[in-house]
């Protein structure tokens, strides 16, 4: 998120740059040479599977991602005139909170995975 928003000015922004083909969908291959052709350093591979939301189409659209330009968090600063390295470090050494203030468990009407 924050490598898109300096570089692009946010996620929808950085897939539709990335959309080359116009197809609203993206493969890990053209996922993977964007990011190289604009300078993404960090593990493409982890990035596009925790993005890929489908995980078994192994294609990226517009709607699994646009998430990230709404996602923020209490802690939140403004970020413009830091550098993608700034960006990065302060993401890095952002304060953990070994124990969540609450815990939320999912709730269905219908059985899970485990009660077959």
């Amino acid at each position: 998120k924050l490598w898109a928003e300096s570089e692009f000015g946010g996620c929808r922004i950085a897939f539709k740059a990335m959309d080359n083909d116009k197809s609203n969908s993206l493969n890990y291959r053209e996922f993977r040479s964007a990011c190289r052709s604009y300078g993404y350093k960090g593990d493409i591979q982890a990035l596009f599977a925790s993005l890929d939301q489908h995980g078994n189409k192994h294609t990226l659209t517009l709607e699994e991602v646009s998430f990230l330009d709404d996602w923020e968090s209490a802690d939140d600063e403004p970020l413009t005139g830091l550098t993608v390295e700034e960006l990065e470090l302060a993401a890095l050494s952002a304060p953990v909170d070994p124990m969540p203030q609450r815990v939320v468990y999912p709730v269905s009407e219908t059985p899970g995975p485990g009660d077959y």
